[in-house]
């Protein structure tokens, strides 16, 4: 089989799905952002991604039960990631990976912040 045969499943498969940017940012993706100590935040209709620098308070010492989850006991006390930056790299890494909550909030930004992604791409390559 040719390589232009082999990915025509792919490429009609994407021509369906919604692309990043058209999937909205849900508090549920808010929520598994912030379990990983990252967030998009919104400041006056300025959208920025970058990390939450004490989880244990994003979260008020606990998780609104409606998720089920528990914060990870090694993400509870402080920052997991030391700058807005290497919280742009963990997400950068890991849509590059086909994450889809990490693509969701990179198409968000891309639609919603463009400049804010550019920066992400510039730092993270990605």
């Amino acid at each position: 089989m040719t390589h232009a045969k082999a990915g025509w499943l792919p490429a009609i498969l994407a021509w369906f799905a919604p692309s990043a940017s058209e999937a909205p940012w849900s508090a549920h993706d808010s929520h598994r952002a912030a379990l990983e100590g990252w967030h998009v935040f919104e400041i006056d209709g300025v959208y920025e991604l970058g990390a939450i620098s004490h989880p244990a308070e994003w979260f008020g010492g606990d998780v609104p039960p409606a998720f089920g989850w528990a914060v990870p006991a090694h993400r509870g006390s402080g920052p997991v990631f030391a700058s807005d930056e290497d919280a742009w790299r963990h997400v950068a890494e890991r849509a590059r990976g086909g994450n889809a909550l990490h693509r969701r909030a990179l198409g968000f930004l891309a639609a919603r912040a463009p400049e804010e992604r550019e920066a992400i791409r510039a730092a993270a390559g990605f």
